[in-house]
Order: C-alpha cells, then sequence, then structure tokens
C-alpha cells in the first residue's frame, strides 16, 4: 500500500501539493487547527472589529446618500410639475 492510498503523499512534492491552503507547516497537515488559530490571531489583531467598523460607516453613507437622492428627485418632480401646469395654463 503506496502513502497516497493511506491518504498521505509519497515524496516531498507530492506532500506540497495534499496540504491545504490553510496549513502552514507541510509536516502537520492539520487544516482546522491551522484555520482556527488564524482566526483568533485576526480577532486578536483588532483589524477584524476596525474592518466591521468601516463597513458600518459605508452602509449609513450609503443610506443617507439614498435618502438624500430620493428627497431631492421628490423635491424636483413637484417643482417640474407646478412649472409644467403653470406654463400649461398659460398657454391655452
Amino acid at each position: 500500500m503506496s502513502g497516497i492510498d493511506r491518504g498521505q503523499p509519497e515524496t516531498p512534492a507530492a506532500r506540497l501539493r495534499y496540504v491545504t491552503c490553510f496549513s502552514t507547516d507541510p509536516q502537520t497537515d492539520r487544516p482546522m487547527k491551522t484555520l482556527a488559530r488564524r482566526l483568533l490571531t485576526f480577532l486578536r489583531k483588532e483589524d477584524g472589529p476596525t474592518a466591521v467598523e468601516y463597513a458600518v460607516m459605508l452602509a449609513l453613507i450609503i443610506v443617507v446618500c439614498i435618502v438624500a437622492i430620493t428627497t431631492l428627485g421628490t423635491n424636483s418632480n413637484k417643482t417640474y410639475s407646478k412649472v409644467g401646469s403653470a406654463i400649461g395654463s398659460t398657454a391655452s
């Protein structure tokens, strides 16, 4: 039975292809532990909360822009309707 049949590659090159993208050490093939370790490191470095804060700020800016554009569109529609009706009544 070869190494690949047992779930382990035979050559170092095959071993490197076998290791998942989450593994940092080709000698230890434990992707879930490595993923958990990287996740904890990411959360401790405070990059995660900073990214979330920026995402919340961006969402609020987008909501404010949508409300402003909607209000501006409604007001301009009323203005054009008023001007159109005033022009239409004087043209008759």
